[in-house]
């Protein structure tokens, strides 16, 4: 209980408030965890497609075109290990060509947007392999608790994936975000700090839709903030909750000690006078 304490105070200390553009909401949850990192390698896949050395577009959608550029179509580590290799072919293409095209603006800044997509896609995918690989340290003698490398028919038949809380958490980050774009984040530091960014696609928008994006956010944060004090005064009440269960459970245990210790043939004051007495 302790350490699972230290642990989500830990993960407290820092607030993070993304507002994110979405080009639609499907509000269809995965039904598995295993479904969820197979939709998000996916969505990935589908994203990196989009990229190519001349035009910069392929059909997004297109099956043959997926099936193409990827011999894994899984949600495993087999699967996320050969998206890490595209986009590092991709971030590779992409720095090329920010430095062979310094004057055509639209080109630079659309090069640039798809270097930070395939970074961040590279990111997030290196932590979903490291969760993956935690999972074969604590099953390294049953596959079905770590491989995740089965065909979209297959993923739904297996049983879940038996992962921890912040294994759970760095998969939930990655799918919010996906491969959509983040216009404006603030940062909330337990000691006070707050910082705040702000994207070149925000200022892209017009003045009302930037309006309606600050405002959001603003709203984002407000809530935010009152969950995180909610947090922090149930993690004080808990804690304080054990530290008294704790102490009480000392106490019968010393009071115990101590009442076994006069029937086992513990000295006291009273036998000692009596035996002076006897003599």
């Amino acid at each position: 209980m302790a350490n699972f304490l230290n642990k989500l105070a830990t993960d407290l200390l820092r607030l993070e408030i993304n507002t994110i553009i979405k080009d639609e909401i499907l509000c269809v949850t995965a039904n598995s965890y295993r479904r969820e990192l197979f939709d998000l390698a996916e969505e990935y896949r589908a994203k990196l497609v989009e990229f190519n050395g001349t035009n910069y577009m392929y059909d997004v959608t297109a099956e043959d075109l997926l099936n193409e550029q990827f011999s894994q179509r899984t949600g495993g580590e087999l699967g996320f290990s050969e998206i890490i290799e595209y986009c590092d072919k991709k971030i590779e293409l992409f720095i090329n060509t920010i430095e062979a095209a310094p004057d055509n603006q639209d080109l630079l800044r659309y090069a640039k947007e798809c270097k930070i997509m395939a970074s961040r896609i590279k990111t997030q995918s290196l932590r979903i392999i490291d969760v993956l690989e935690l999972q074969k340290e604590l099953y390294p003698d049953q596959e079905w608790a770590w491989n995740n490398d089965y065909p979209d028919h297959q993923i739904d038949k297996i049983a879940d994936l038996p992962l921890e809380a912040d294994q759970i958490a760095i998969i939930r980050k990655a799918s919010e975000i996906g491969t959509q774009h983040v216009v404006l984040q603030t940062v909330v530091q337990v000691q006070g700090d707050i910082t705040s960014y702000m994207t070149n696609r925000f200022l892209r928008h017009t003045e009302k839709e930037q309006r309606m994006m600050i405002e959001m956010h603003q709203e984002s944060i407000s809530t935010g903030i009152r969950m995180w004090q909610g947090l922090f005064k149930a993690i004080g009440s808990l804690a304080s909750g054990v530290f008294n269960a704790v102490t009480k459970n000392t106490r019968s245990a010393a009071g115990r000690s101590a009442g076994a210790g006069g029937s086992m043939g513990v000295p006291t004051r009273a036998s000692m006078r009596r035996q002076k007495e006897d003599k």
